[in-house]
């Protein structure tokens, strides 16, 4: 498995010269399977002060980034000092703690990770700079067609937010999955629901609740220790959804 994974992230960024120390790396981890390899040991390796690797990011995953900054509503030098701010947060350690990239858990698309990150950098700098603004955006994150800006923070928070959804489900109990998918996805109503598994309505609308109040706090936890989303930030990624988790959920067959 390990040898597997290593092939296939030498494949995609050989000119890192990498490969011993990160089968090493691999082998200290609780479940090098579920990585996305290649994303995985890109982050990896700029974590490491590898030259050749934040050259590679720089080159094809902050340029990318700060191309979708742009196509906010970020004015005059804004972009470049949000792009600054990534930089200096993700790539910069300091004598206590390695630089954040290295908080990637390798779940998602790396370029999705880092457009949330340098995303919820310019929502904080708008808000230093435009305070008058910052109430307005708030109360505003729920309806995000209204900003482009909030927009693209939807969009690129979209995958994201999916792959924690779908890891949850994978640790819910049997019934938990099974009622979520019976009502969300194949649309089975309450009573349906408590005729089909021969329960009082009460009990199906019961079971329901529970496995989507355990299904979103789950969802949270991935968020937060996978994806390395703050915990106060969590409540206004969610509500960038239309219907939050429950569109989610349908979308998710």
């Amino acid at each position: 498995m390990i040898a597997a994974l290593v092939a296939e992230a030498t494949a995609a960024w050989p000119e890192l010269g990498l490969a011993d120390a990160f089968a090493e790396h691999l082998a200290a981890l609780p479940e090098p399977a579920a990585l996305r390899a290649a994303d995985y040991y890109l982050a990896w390796a700029c974590g490491c002060g590898n030259a050749r690797a934040l050259a590679i990011l720089e080159a094809d995953h902050l340029a990318e980034v700060a191309r979708r900054l742009r196509g906010g509503r970020l004015v005059g030098d804004e972009v470049d000092e949000v792009m600054q701010r990534v930089r200096e947060r993700l790539l910069v350690g300091t004598a206590d703690a390695p630089p954040k990239i290295v908080q990637y858990a390798g779940r998602g698309h790396l370029r999705g990770w880092l457009v949330v990150a340098a995303t919820r950098l310019a929502l904080n700098l708008r808000r230093e700079r435009r305070p008058e603004e910052g109430d307005e955006l708030a109360a505003g994150i729920a309806s995000p067609d209204r900003d482009p800006e909030l927009a693209l923070v939807r969009e690129s928070s979209r995958d994201v937010f999916r792959t924690a959804v779908a890891s949850a489900i994978e640790r819910l109990e049997p019934l938990e999955r099974l009622v979520l998918k019976q009502h969300y996805i194949d649309g089975v109503g309450i009573g349906e629901l408590a005729a089909l598994h021969g329960v009082h309505r009460a009990t199906s609308s019961r079971w329901l609740t529970e496995a989507r109040d355990k299904l979103a706090r789950l969802a949270r936890e991935i968020l937060e220790v996978e994806h390395g989303i703050a915990h106060d930030e969590l409540a206004s990624m969610v509500r960038l959804f239309d219907s939050g988790l429950e569109m989610t959920l349908r979308g998710l067959r």
